[in-house]
């Protein structure tokens, strides 16, 4: 009886230390996103008149019909390791995805990067997969690999 409950207490230890995302009793979704072709193409020099044009597969898995999904590009930021934005009010305001895989095509200005402070250069850009969890929240089920461009001026 004592070993069982010291186990119970071990593992609701390690259970309040764990830094998972998503809930515990919850089903989630994990996105594969692939970039097909892009222009410019990467190592390219980008500026103020540049659009990212990209064909995009995507395959959510499971795909629940009754969530929100978006796919939206994001790029590396002065901020620091890890950190990226973009210039969309919201990340509603990217790709709504509303099937389980799709190839899409996807075109982006990058004026507004561009502008912006936060944009660390060389220019890095990943498309993601983002799942709303709650207004105003949301979570990165997947993500392309890192493509990067040259300077903007």
């Amino acid at each position: 009886m004592k070993q069982a409950m010291a186990a119970a207490i071990v593992i609701s230890a390690l259970a309040a230390c764990s830094t998972t995302q998503y809930p515990i009793d919850s089903q989630r979704s994990i996105a594969q996103v692939t970039v097909k072709s892009i222009t410019p193409t990467p190592g390219a020099d980008l500026n103020e008149r540049s659009t990212i044009r990209a064909q995009i597969e995507y395959t959510i898995t499971p795909f629940d019909p009754g969530a929100e999904y978006y796919l939206a590009p994001l790029f590396d930021s002065t901020e620091g390791l890890g950190h990226t934005f973009n210039e969309l009010e919201r990340f509603t305001d990217g790709v709504r995805l509303t099937g389980a895989s799709s190839a899409l095509p996807f075109s982006y200005s990058v004026a507004r990067e561009l502008q912006s402070p936060r944009l660390a250069r060389p220019i890095r850009v990943s498309f993601y997969v983002i799942v709303r969890t709650a207004s105003h929240k949301s979570l990165v089920i997947g993500k392309t690999r890192e493509m990067m461009f040259g300077p903007a001026r």
